[in-house]
């Protein structure tokens, strides 16, 4: 089954139009720190805390102390994002003056380096940022997508950088269709190719070798 197909096919149940609704490009940067391991929905309650106590402010962020582990530790591994929050925030600063805009309109490459450069800022954030946040076509190979191409036998591969490499080759290069196939994905696999498969109930399922195991 090819790209185009799956796509047709889960965007006829799913509508993934406002997947990553923020107020800033700022909140989808913390939000994409803040996802991983985590549900959305933790994350949003997160965001929802860190407003309302003022630390998605840039400035008050970096200088931010034990305040922030504690808000965000629902999510998880707070330590270490809240540590990667303070992170990014004091490379804004320094690097830019605080001007997040600025700093995500940049070239495309020198911007994912950029923030592949910053501690705890790997591949998948990084990409994130740049879709989302940034506005730029940089594909999300999340281990969602990777679950339904290889399940599929769309792809063997599972590396990040193949799966990119493989989702970018197929589709126009645009945001819109980066974000949507994305998302599709993400979807599909929270709610029928979980990791126990739902085979009985998937779209995909007539050409997909899993749904025959």
């Amino acid at each position: 089954m090819d790209i185009d197909e799956m796509r047709k096919k889960m965007s006829a149940l799913y509508d993934v139009k406002d997947w990553w609704p923020s107020e800033s490009p700022f909140e989808v940067i913390v939000g994409a720190i803040l996802t991983q391991q985590t549900t959305w929905e933790t994350v949003t309650k997160v965001l929802d805390s860190m407003r309302r106590k003022g630390l998605l402010d840039l400035r008050t962020l970096a200088t931010s102390d034990g305040e922030l582990e504690s808000t965000v530790r629902p999510t998880g591994f707070y330590n270490q994002k809240a540590n990667r929050l303070r992170s990014i925030a004091r490379y804004l600063i320094e690097n830019h003056d605080g001007d997040v805009r600025s700093f995500l309109d940049r070239d495309l490459a020198i911007l994912r380096k950029d923030l592949l450069s910053i501690k705890g800022i790997g591949e998948e954030t990084a990409d994130t940022i740049i879709l989302f946040a940034a506005g730029k076509p940089s594909f999300v190979a999340a281990s969602y997508v990777a679950r339904v191409l290889t399940r599929t036998g769309a792809l063997e591969q599972t590396s990040y950088g193949e799966v990119k490499r493989f989702v970018e080759s197929r589709l126009p290069c645009t945001v819109q269709d980066y974000r949507e196939f994305y998302a599709l994905c993400v979807q599909h696999c929270k709610t029928v190719c979980l990791s126990r498969p739902r085979c009985e109930a998937c779209a995909l399922s007539g050409g997909c070798p899993s749904s025959s195991k």
